[in-house]
């Protein structure tokens, strides 16, 4: 009410990996495509069904995340791609990773 937004013209959705490491739930106007990124941005309808199905789903799963060459991450070798100058993007199934 207060934005003059429906519910079905939200956005709900959670970072992964997050900006501050406490869990919380972003609300957006779907008009505004600010920090929904696909490789950053998890629904939480999404979220909730995978739970509902799977208990252990976050557990068990593999998230791919974009990781900035400036991120502690990488500069704890964490990461791959140092020295890019491009953010490197996780793939824990590539063989370079194992």
């Amino acid at each position: 009410e207060v934005y003059g937004l429906e519910p079905d013209e939200l956005r709900i959705f959670v970072h992964y990996q997050p900006q501050f490491y406490h869990f919380h739930v972003h609300f957006t106007s779907l008009y505004i495509d600010f920090g929904c990124q696909a490789e950053r941005a998890h629904l939480l309808q999404d979220i909730i069904r995978n739970l509902k199905a799977n208990g252990n789903h976050y557990r068990d799963c593999v998230l791919t995340y974009k990781v900035p060459d400036d991120d502690p991450l990488i500069r704890n070798g964490l990461g791959g791609g140092r020295g890019s100058g491009r953010p490197t993007v996780h793939d824990p199934f590539s063989s370079a990773g194992h």
